[in-house]
């Protein structure tokens, strides 16, 4: 008995890390959307072969007539309540439908996600290699808890597209691409975008919660509470971190009273979370028996469903990330993944809506590579793009440097521009801040300061 209690201690301070990486990653963007743009994802050397040749390949997966991938994440056994394997294939598969309905697939081929894999939250890492020695698919899109994976794929130099909780797989792993390019996490790398929200929220009293099992974790609630007296001239002259703590246990399971009890002496009137959106749910809702007035700032959670199951507990806080809010003036992306995601009967979610993404950029590798693509010219291929966007769904990437993450003592590696899309929380419903025509507030991605004039206001259609 002790050992199982153990190992599902284990696992679940695995999900908490992990979960805590989306958090951060959810606000990471940038773009390079000054180079030249060979076509509307922006960047690369672009084919000159006819997307509808169609000549003899020899790779796995590829027929004469598909080309197939293979979904490997985590379907039974998930901990965190989202519908992740399910949703995720729905996103990928609904722009394939996209992809192979209205421009008659690619190379004469249709594009086909149907080797399904349930890593059963534990066993990504087996499944992983199953799937590499079964060989029978061109590359994988993967959506887990636990990327124990990751890395095998690598070692193949197999295509990996990730929704990219994990930036650090990533990292130096030339083959794998998630739908951002990989970010620096260290204290000092400045997150522009919360005392930008406490600025036009208003509210100049920060506290800063995270996890002690997660070092991830506890240097977001640092570098958030620092970056209140870098950017005091731009918050406000009584702008401060007044209560910062970063030793949260995952799970509150003793509640948040002496946590909300400690906030409220400290006169705090705004919570900036590197913690779950449960958790969050926790303390606002302990802050509200104790009769303190704070908005939460969270990173995670764009889903009308998942913001309905809060119950109300984030009305008046914002919420920041990558993606072109939906609330913006819809771009034709936008009508085309509502459009297809209906048809595959999904839910429209960050979950659906990130396997479109990744989708996209597997698509634009193909397009890159040639008529005679096999993997390593698809992988090569997708490194050489400088700015891709989705048609507009992100911001734009650099692969060309998005395996190496910048520092806080040398941004170059970072892409041109950092931009959030912000949302204020009000009834359960998320409104858009800004101006609907151009929803990403935008900073210089080359450095960590906050120059006059920022954040402009972009769209990247």
């Amino acid at each position: 008995m002790t050992g199982r209690t153990t190992s599902r201690r284990r696992s679940w301070q695995l999900v908490a890390v992990l979960a805590v990486l989306f958090a951060l990653l959810a606000g990471a963007c940038g773009s390079d959307s000054s180079s030249g743009e060979s076509d509307d994802n922006g960047g690369g050397t672009q084919t000159t072969g006819d997307l509808t040749e169609n000549v003899t390949v020899d790779a796995p997966g590829v027929t004469d007539t598909e080309i197939k991938y293979s979904v490997l994440a985590t379907g039974t056994g998930n901990p965190t309540g989202q519908c992740l394997l399910d949703c995720y294939t729905t996103g990928i598969q609904a722009y394939f439908d996209y992809v192979n309905t209205e421009m008659g697939g690619i190379y004469g081929r249709q594009l086909v996600a149907e080797d399904l894999v349930d890593d059963e939250f534990g066993k990504h890492q087996e499944k992983a290699l199953e799937i590499i020695a079964a060989d029978d698919t061109f590359a994988t899109f993967s959506n887990t808890v636990v990327p124990a994976g990751f890395q095998s794929f690598a070692d193949e130099n197999i295509p990996l597209y990730v929704w990219a909780t994990n930036p650090t797989a990533m990292q130096g792993n030339e083959s794998i691409f998630g739908e951002v390019t990989v970010r620096c996490l260290e204290v000092g790398c400045w997150d522009r975008s919360v005392p930008y929200q406490m600025k036009i929220s208003g509210r100049t009293k920060l506290a800063a919660v995270g996890y002690g099992i997660a070092q991830s974790s506890k240097d977001c609630a640092q570098n958030q509470a620092k970056s209140v007296e870098e950017f005091k001239d731009q918050i406000g002259d009584d702008a401060e971190a007044v209560y910062m703590n970063d030793n949260l246990p995952f799970g509150m399971s003793n509640g948040a009273a002496p946590e909300v009890t400690a906030m409220k002496n400290a006169g705090a009137n705004v919570l900036v979370t590197c913690i779950v959106n449960n958790d969050t749910k926790t303390i606002m809702q302990e802050a509200e028996r104790q009769g303190l007035d704070i908005v939460p700032l969270i990173p995670q959670g764009y889903d009308d469903a998942e913001l309905e199951r809060m119950g109300g507990a984030f009305d008046g806080g914002y919420i920041r990330n990558t993606l072109r809010s939906f609330q913006a003036d819809l771009n034709e992306a936008q009508e085309k993944y509502l459009e297809y995601t209906a048809k595959n009967g999904g839910q429209v979610s960050e979950v659906t809506i990130y396997g479109w993404i990744n989708a996209a950029l597997a698509y634009e590798g193909l397009k890159l590579a040639g008529p005679d693509f096999d993997r390593d010219k698809v992988v090569d291929a997708t490194n050489t793009l400088t700015a891709f966007t989705a048609d507009g769904l992100t911001p734009p990437m650099n692969w060309t440097t998005g395996h190496t993450a910048p520092t806080k003592d040398d941004a170059s590696n970072n892409n041109e521009y950092e931009c959030y899309s912000m949302m204020k929380i009000e009834d359960s419903k998320f409104v858009l801040e800004g101006d609907p025509a151009k929803p990403f507030f935008c900073w210089p991605g080359t450095n960590w300061d906050w120059e006059d004039g920022y954040p402009e206001q972009m769209s990247f259609d």
